[in-house]
């Protein structure tokens, strides 16, 4: 099946779970926006947390486009909470995987977008600050 999820623009819809660094449950819904320029593609968006004051999380990346003869690529991103994230993609059959770490080396994490069908997604992953969990997720990304 042809990945769809950052290799072609798009908008993305997010909805699952979230658990923070003590194991507590919150609603998570987000949206992403990917769209592809000739030197770099860039992916723009965020989660927000369903508490009673919401929590948006935002997230703009800046990809390489990957190249026909390889099934990898590297990334950066600005996180106003982590600072400057740099991290690689690495396509394997049906998975997209993800890993990345803080400039200043504090925060590391991994994650993996199963491809369902063209238009559906599912989103694992984990972050951790050194060496405590900062949190976890399992989400359905479903493009609009």
């Amino acid at each position: 099946m042809k990945h769809t999820y950052i290799l072609e623009e798009g908008i993305w819809r997010a909805s699952g779970q979230y658990w923070d660094e003590n194991q507590n449950c919150i609603n998570v819904q987000g949206k992403t926006e990917i769209t592809h320029n000739k030197s770099n593609w860039i992916l723009d968006g965020y989660m927000e947390l369903q508490l009673d004051n919401p929590i948006k999380f935002f997230n703009k990346y800046t990809i390489e486009p990957v190249k026909p003869e390889r099934d990898y690529t590297f990334w950066t991103s600005e996180n106003p909470a982590l600072g400057t994230l740099i991290g690689s993609f690495m396509i394997i059959n049906d998975t997209i995987l993800s890993k990345y770490q803080s400039e200043d080396g504090q925060y590391s994490g991994v994650e993996s977008l199963i491809i369902t069908n063209s238009n559906f997604y599912k989103n694992r992953g984990f972050a951790f600050h050194n060496k405590q969990k900062l949190s976890s997720w399992a989400i359905e990304l479903h493009r609009e």
